[in-house]
């Protein structure tokens, strides 16, 4: 089973090419939000470098947010055109579960509370929390924007040992005062959430769970700007 898999849910871009669960191309690039202009290169390089052709996809699967609101269009726009065009199944992730999936891996042995925290901008965060045990790795909470006081206090409450993720780890660490808490650092393999889209897509695949284009929808948690701007006139 092929799946080519897509993550323009924040700065940097990942694209992913697998067959059963096997890595056999993966780009990355981190060079802001300029999706628009590097995601078709990069897919079309993909495919040519790794001798690959789009028609061969059996899945497309693509990360939906939460993360920049432009950037995740982008990702479900491209994943949406190539799945019509070609009649083939697609599927949306959440950019924090895979997140989570493509630290663990990266990182063998790591058990315990793993909470993602991803940077929102004006002092909040998108973030989910997870745990992992020999059994796999489960979702214990929604993904949610919280202002990072308040995902501090939620760690400065908790017993136990947590793994903290994200490009806002160490925002928050700063401010932490849980000794049990450790920053999970998998150098650049964190940002590549397209090899963790492709694992929970072959998953749910495997497990029946229903493909279908018009089911794609971007999750942006919190409203996005031009919309708050909207209310903030309409209130005045």
């Amino acid at each position: 089973m092929k799946i080519l898999s897509i993550d323009t849910s924040f700065s940097a871009v990942s694209v992913a090419l697998t067959e059963n669960s096997e890595v056999l191309a993966n780009f990355f690039i981190n060079a802001g939000l300029r999706h628009s202009i590097t995601l078709m290169p990069m897919i079309d390089q993909l495919f040519k470098c790794s001798n690959e052709r789009i028609e061969d996809i059996d899945l497309f699967a693509v990360s939906t947010g939460p993360g920049s609101f432009t950037g995740i269009r982008i990702g479900i726009c491209t994943v949406q055109g190539m799945s019509l065009a070609l009649d083939k199944p697609c599927v949306g992730i959440s950019s924090l579960h895979s997140l989570a999936v493509s630290a663990m891996l990266s990182t063998k042995d790591i058990f315990g509370v793993i909470i993602c925290a991803m940077d929102a901008k004006c002092q909040r965060v998108y973030s989910a929390v997870f745990e992992n045990s020999k059994t796999g790795l489960t979702r214990k909470t929604n993904d949610c924007a919280l202002t990072i006081n308040e995902l501090v206090e939620f760690i400065d409450t908790h017993e136990g040992k947590i793994f903290l993720i994200g490009d806002a780890a160490e925002l928050c660490l700063s401010k932490i005062h849980n000794k049990n808490v450790a920053l999970l650092n998998t150098s650049l393999n964190w940002r590549n959430f397209a090899i963790g889209i492709a694992k929970i897509s072959e998953n749910m695949f495997l497990e029946g769970k229903s493909m279908n284009i018009n089911k794609i929808r971007p999750s942006y948690v919190c409203v996005p700007k031009v919309q708050r701007n909207k209310n903030i006139v309409k209130d005045v």
